[in-house]
């Protein structure tokens, strides 16, 4: 596969879940982090709540990639059910 076509299967591929604790508080740095994850995977969703995190990923079908980015305040809330679900 070419590099352009692996660039293209990536991006449709796989989804970006950032779960942030506080938005409202964000440095420069983390717009700059979701907009750099933007131009490799079409599909990166930022959440501050828990609650709508777990039933956007409770919706989206088997077959997608997920990838999670988690702030620490909700690190370990998010681990155990996350864990139930991949089993």
């Amino acid at each position: 596969m070419r590099p352009a076509a692996n660039r293209s299967f990536i991006r449709e591929k796989f989804r970006i879940i950032w779960l942030y604790s506080d938005i409202s508080g964000a440095s420069y740095d983390y717009f700059d982090s979701v907009n750099q994850l933007q131009e490799i995977i079409d599909n990166v969703t930022v959440f501050t709540n828990v609650s709508e995190c777990f039933n956007f990923i409770n919706n989206i079908g088997n077959n997608e990639k997920l990838f999670m980015i988690v702030s620490d305040k909700f690190s370990q809330v998010i681990r155990d059910p996350i864990i139930k679900r991949s089993d």
